[in-house]
């Protein structure tokens, strides 16, 4: 049997064992023992992790998963799928990325929180953007929505897979949306680049650019030289309202 082996000793041996800097015990651990927590795929490996809190919409009494429709104009069609994919993996994908364009300057993110709130499925109107601003959130962390589906409310008819979006009333409150319409998984880095202040790119290996070309694909561009200079500047000017983790201590 695994555990803890005690032996009773005569008063003797046990006064020479007190002088010992040890005590002499043998300790078998189970198989079961817990290990330390590993690191996930999408976590820090960075000296610097910003904070990022979900909100999941999901319609007043409805547990029902994302909805993938519409495809968006301009955009490959999306693979098969068999089953509509679990959001959580879906976003987990999305913080790996962002994690691996922002890896050059030293800056990382990780989901702190993570909330279920009522909301529509689909955002359709400005007015509805704004309104998520009325879910309590930390202003040190960055604010990201999922939604099933999200129109882009300057074309009708067109769909969005994201967007950095500034409340109309107060510009300083900013939250970023993403629709489960991507099926790129690099949304989040270009909606997270408009955060930091980066303006759309003619650049063709920019993620910035969300134009439809396929040289290279929207999933392997990068942030450029330019557009990393840019970050420089905005990051210094909006990290220090997030939480900051040290990725080694993996304290705030």
């Amino acid at each position: 049997m695994h555990g803890l082996e005690i032996r009773i000793l005569p008063v003797s041996w046990l006064a020479k064992l007190l002088l010992l800097p040890i005590a002499v015990a043998s300790v078998v651990l189970p198989e079961s023992a817990p290990a330390a927590p590993a690191t996930t795929e999408s976590a820090c490996r960075v000296s610097r992790c910003l904070s990022i809190e979900v909100f999941v919409l999901v319609p007043a009494g409805s547990r029902s998963a994302p909805v993938h429709g519409q495809r968006v104009p301009g955009s490959p069609p999306p693979p098969h799928r068999s089953s509509v994919p679990d959001r959580e993996a879906w976003f987990r994908t999305q913080v790996r990325h962002a994690n691996r364009l922002f890896a050059p300057l030293d800056i990382g993110f990780q989901v702190s929180v993570r909330r279920t709130v009522d909301g529509p499925a689909r955002i359709r109107t400005r007015k509805q953007r704004d309104a998520l601003g009325q879910h309590p959130r930390d202003p040190r962390s960055i604010s990201v929505f999922l939604v099933g589906e999200l129109d882009d409310v300057d074309i009708e008819g067109h769909m969005l897979r994201g967007v950095h979006w500034r409340k109309r009333t107060d510009r300083s409150q900013t939250w970023i949306i993403l629709s489960a319409l991507d099926d790129t998984g690099a949304v989040l880095a270009h909606e997270l680049g408009h955060y930091f202040g980066l303006p759309h790119s003619r650049d063709p290996r920019s993620v910035m650019n969300k134009s439809p070309h396929d040289d290279p694909a929207f999933v392997d561009r990068v942030f450029t030289t330019a557009d990393i200079a840019t970050l420089r500047t905005g990051l210094g000017a909006r990290a220090p309202r997030s939480v900051v983790y040290d990725a080694i201590r993996g304290g705030e």
